[in-house]
């Protein structure tokens, strides 16, 4: 193989490496060779620990760091944030190295259920943050995108009229091969058509599992509308789990219910992108980083919203029993900044309507990614400009590598 030239090593996998322990410029090593790299040219192990890496574990390269199980935190005396760390960070080098990595766009979202379940509402609404009810049923399949971190994800509509439906089952590895995501929506207000909707599931499933697929699996009771008593839906929703559960136990799937509303967006904004951060083990990095730098500044709380609106990370201490309120307070500011003001603002801040909160804002710009750092106070606070870049440059790889590792 023919030596890599700089455009064929990307940006995201050169943020988690320090070539200047190389022997020579990264863009001249032929790409498989990155994985053999002592893990002290992964960024933030050093010496000491690589050192120590390789006496305690038998731990010389990238691959074998790679490979190394992070539990092993307590024996080898390192702490289990750093390891985890580590070995992410050469989970990630590795699979690109070997080219075994599978992209974000070789993956999708499919969305399922019954016509007229609000399945397109959903999507659109997402895509819009704002309540946007969907005109006419899906015909067929239609392909969507949702943006979070700068990356398109695929979402497939799955019309729910029976024609349709016969047609997924009928051709599944077009229709549900590489889901990484399966929501079944379901309409709470019409417990009449559970056994309906149950039966559409079970069969989904069976496919699911004749395809060898195992993507993360949600029960989305949809059109809990605020406005209505919520006596009466959940007597409906107890009648339409009680029709369910026996199909998800029967495949084994784990009982996951989210009771939407497209009337509730930062409700519904708020449950997907926990569950895109949930599909990605970096999430956890980023929350522990947002969580550092909250408690370092004596922050209430801190959120990091993608300019999509959706949350990659949190933290929230002192605020819990308001913080839905300072959130909604939040997205609205940042929808206004992105949809509505013409002259983009890198900082603004205002006083939140909850007394004695004050909420400030800054833009965060990694090349084509646009996020929005939003420090939540009790009292007025400025964060000096050398502090913040010191979060932007230990968040900088993994808002870049973020969909890299999938777990299903």
């Amino acid at each position: 193989m023919s030596n890599n030239t700089v455009s064929e090593i990307p940006d995201r996998i050169k943020s988690l490496l320090m070539d200047n322990y190389l022997e020579k410029p990264i863009y001249e090593y032929p790409r498989e060779e990155i994985a053999n790299f002592t893990p002290r040219s992964i960024i933030g192990i050093g010496k000491y620990y690589a050192a120590k890496l390789k006496r305690k574990a038998e731990v010389k390269t990238i691959a074998d760091l790679a490979n190394l199980d992070y539990t092993r935190a307590e024996e080898l005396r390192i702490s289990r944030k750093l390891l985890t760390k580590w070995t992410l960070s050469a989970t990630i080098i590795y699979k690109f190295a070997t080219s075994t990595e599978i992209p974000l766009s070789a993956r999708r979202v499919c969305v399922a259920g019954l016509e007229a379940a609000g399945k397109t509402s959903i999507i659109k609404t997402l895509q819009n943050q704002k309540t946007t009810p969907a005109d006419l049923p899906t015909q067929g399949v239609a392909l969507e995108h949702l943006s979070f971190l700068g990356l398109d994800i695929s979402v497939w509509d799955l019309g729910g009229q029976a024609s349709f439906r016969n047609l997924y089952l009928d051709d599944p590895t077009h229709y549900l091969a590489r889901s990484m995501l399966l929501f079944f929506v379901i309409d709470a207000q019409q417990e009449v058509l559970a056994p309906e909707a149950a039966q559409y599931l079970d069969d989904l499933l069976i496919k699911l599992k004749y395809l060898k697929e195992t993507p993360k699996i949600f029960l989305v009771l949809h059109k809990y509308d605020p406005d209505l008593d919520k006596n009466v839906l959940n007597r409906s929703i107890d009648q339409i789990i009680e029709q369910v559960n026996p199909i998800l136990l029967k495949h084994s799937i784990r009982q996951r219910v989210l009771r939407t509303s497209i009337y509730n967006v930062h409700g519904l904004v708020w449950y997907f992108s926990r569950i895109f951060a949930d599909i990605s083990p970096i999430s956890e990095i980023l929350s522990d980083s947002l969580a550092f730098y909250s408690q370092t500044h004596g922050l209430a709380a801190s959120f990091l919203i993608t300019e999509s609106g959706f949350i990659a990370a949190e933290w929230t201490e002192q605020i819990e029993e308001t913080r839905d309120k300072v959130f909604l307070e939040v997205m609205e500011e940042i929808r206004k900044e992105v949809y509505e003001t013409e002259e983009k603002r890198n900082h603004f801040s205002f006083i939140s309507q909850i007394g004695g909160i004050f909420i400030t804002i800054d833009r965060i710009e990694f090349g084509s990614i646009n996020l929005f750092l939003c420090s939540i106070s009790t009292e007025p606070k400025s964060i000096d400009d050398p502090e913040m870049e010191k979060l932007h440059e230990e968040i900088r790889p993994w808002i870049f590598n973020f969909f890299s590792i999938i777990t299903t």
